[in-house]
């Protein structure tokens, strides 16, 4: 608890200190010894910001990095599907596809030769 000589004298310098009854000296003085006060307190440096780069662009990165995913996810993707033959005579069928789709012209060539077929 503080005594009442306390409060009298805490009151008074609030008095003078919110009143601004202090002369340009003494406030000059006061801030002299402030300045000199800090000055021997020996603040350690502030951070560069070059050392906090990352984190500043980190948010970024793993945004990217999250789209970049989704995108791969998301697209459709299409796998080729090889063919599947139960013999060979059908895998060399399919490898000679592009004349057996000309149906005319596999007719006229049974036609010409009858006794291929």
């Amino acid at each position: 608890m503080i005594s009442k000589d306390e409060e009298l004298f805490v009151s008074r310098i609030r008095d003078a200190l919110d009143g601004e009854v202090l002369d340009e000296g003494i406030t000059e003085r006061l801030s002299a010894a402030r300045r000199n006060a800090l000055d021997e307190l020996e603040l350690p440096e502030p951070p560069s910001r070059q050392n906090w780069s990352w984190f500043i662009w980190a948010p970024a990165g793993a945004m990217a990095i999250g789209l970049f995913a989704i995108t791969l996810t998301l697209s459709p993707t299409k796998i080729p599907e090889f063919p599947y033959y139960e013999s060979e005579l059908q895998a060399a069928a399919a490898g000679e596809l592009d004349l057996m789709e000309e149906l005319e012209f596999v007719a006229w060539m049974l036609a010409e030769a009858p006794d291929a077929g």
